[in-house]
């Protein structure tokens, strides 16, 4: 087993102990999801598809989000093979046997599951499964809330960089990570036990008691941590030098106010593991989309991202564009334009001129981000820029034709799209650029610590409506026609303090069932059914 540089480590403590009370509120969800999950496992349960959701039902980005579904899947295969999940899973659990051996063995269960699952997709012309999603990461989650003293929540991204932090080489095989994060977890548990009793009683003193109850061994503090050491504390507060490539594209511009996670996360209605994933998409594929459903703050929530990753609100560094079914090459990249002498010239679109004010100032980040992305013809209005905004290939010229000039993508410029995934006018975004993007889902909040205040500041009829928007939200999801995105967003219900007392119902009339009516445009005793569910709730 390595060693942490503990000199590191102290340091980590530190400013970790110095932030507590900020950053807890945004990370109390873990002990949460854990007490969920152990008020409603019982693999006896008749119900197992039921049980799992139940248990589950909190730990939404743990186990959720962008393109990563194990939860969502590990209920279908419950609901459709009930035995042979409650076998995997009773294994997976037992604490009897070897941790390799039960990490190896779920995913060969799970993996046969979801094969004969596809086999009767096939059979019945609907698209198969290829991924079950039941990796490291989710098997940690699911053995750090049914045995939270004894194991602990895994990322492999945290571990890499925590373990960058304080000197210690991580293992190449993704069950190895696992193990050798644990030990390494155990070694940080031992260094807190005995140097740190006043952390450990202030965390606790931050918690409902029925919370400390469910990490008695503090484990989850454990995790909190190494979690603060890679997303609120990367780079180090003190460093001066730029730790890895992509530090210097975030140092704040002391011009403009600056602009940390935790004013992001004050005001958009997600967690610091959200935040952290999408930083991290961001650096790794230069290009995200965030994709939902109507009103999950997509457009809100990109302006914020561009800040919190610059770390100031520096709009000169952010240019957005909407697309729309006209735009076109002419528009984005280059085009032409009449001149005073009767004739033409060359001109650079929207994106061309962004580049050109990035590459003049290429030790800082710069965002272009482009509202309804999909309602264009990427393919055109890209052109041969589609090569270029790849990562790997930023800082490669290639000859504009029309302008007979050298151009490349530069280093500093990120883009960041945004797509509706319930307008049924929109084709599918073209495949060629879906592998140039990572795609992050936009869930909605309904049950969100922050929309839930900001919410309840509408008054009782809205703390209502949103009580019956979440079970509609299950019905659309379930509807094979309909599906999770087109989930009705929380946006609709940020109403602030002086809407008139029957706002509620005016959401009801005049923006919700108009959406509903569209929904299930071929099914009016549906849509009756279920606006006047939202009716009655908010009587």
């Amino acid at each position: 087993m390595q060693t942490m540089d503990r000199e590191e480590l102290g340091r980590i403590i530190a400013r970790y102990a110095k932030r507590l009370n900020e950053t807890r509120p945004n990370e109390l969800y873990k002990w949460e999801a854990t007490y969920c999950f152990q008020q409603h496992w019982n693999l006896d349960a008749e119900n197992l598809a039921d049980m799992v959701k139940a248990s589950l039902a909190k730990a939404s980005n743990l186990l959720l989000g962008g393109q990563y579904f194990p939860s969502g899947m590990l209920v279908i295969y419950a609901a459709d093979y009930p035995e042979e999940t409650r076998a995997a899973l009773a294994d997976l659990l037992d604490e009897r046997k070897p941790l390799r051996d039960r990490l190896e063995t779920f995913s060969q269960a799970t993996n046969q599951i979801n094969a004969a699952r596809n086999e009767k997709m096939k059979a019945i012309g609907e698209k198969p499964a290829a991924n079950t999603y039941q990796d490291a990461r989710a098997m940690s989650v699911y053995l750090a809330f049914a045995h939270p003293e004894k194991h602990y929540l895994y990322k492999a991204e945290m571990y890499r960089r925590f373990a960058k932090r304080v000197g210690v080489k991580v293992p190449g095989n993704k069950f190895d990570k696992l193990i050798e994060y644990s030990e390494l977890c155990e070694e940080l548990l031992e260094v807190l036990n005995a140097d740190y009793p006043e952390l450990i009683q202030e965390s606790d003193n931050l918690l409902a008691p029925e919370y400390r109850d469910v990490d008695p061994s503090h484990h989850l503090l454990v995790q909190d941590v190494i979690f603060f050491a890679t997303a609120y504390d990367w780079p180090p507060e003190e460093e001066t030098e730029p730790l890895g490539e992509e530090a210097p594209l975030e140092m704040e511009t002391s011009a403009y106010p600056s602009y940390a996670d935790q004013d992001f996360l004050a005001e958009v209605f997600l967690h610091s593991e959200d935040l952290f994933e999408m930083k991290e998409l961001l650096r790794r594929k230069k290009n995200l989309i965030l994709q939902g459903a109507p009103g999950t703050g997509k457009t809100f929530a990109a302006m914020r991202l561009a800040y919190a990753f610059m770390g100031a609100k520096d709009a000169s560094r952010v240019q957005m564009v909407q697309f729309h079914q006209s735009t076109a090459y002419d528009d984005f990249v280059y085009g032409y334009r009449p001149n005073d002498a009767g004739g033409f010239d060359t001109v650079p679109g929207v994106f061309v001129d962004f580049c050109r004010r990035a590459e003049a100032n290429p030790t800082e980040a710069h965002f272009f981000i482009i509202d309804e992305i999909n309602r264009a013809n990427i393919s055109k209005v890209f052109g041969e820029l589609l090569m270029l905004i790849e990562a790997d290939h930023r800082g490669d010229a290639v000859i504009i034709p029309v302008a007979q000039e050298r151009f490349a993508v530069p280093e500093n410029v990120y883009i960041i799209g945004m797509m509706n995934t319930a307008d049924r006018s929109l084709a599918l975004i073209d495949y060629a650029l879906r592998r140039r993007f990572a795609f992050f889902e936009m869930e909605p909040a309904l049950v969100h610590p922050n929309f839930l205040a900001e919410s309840a500041k509408g008054g009782e009829g809205v703390v209502a409506l949103v009580g019956a928007v979440s079970a509609l939200n299950e019905t659309i999801a379930a509807d094979p026609a309909l599906g999770r995105g087109f989930r009705i967003g929380h946006s609709y219900f940020c109403v602030g303090e002086d809407a008139p007392a029957d706002v509620a119902e005016s959401i009801i009339k005049y923006e919700l069932a108009p959406l509903i009516e569209e929904y299930w445009f071929d099914n009016p005793g549906k849509v009756e059914e279920e606006v006047r569910k939202l009716e009655d709730a908010v009587k």
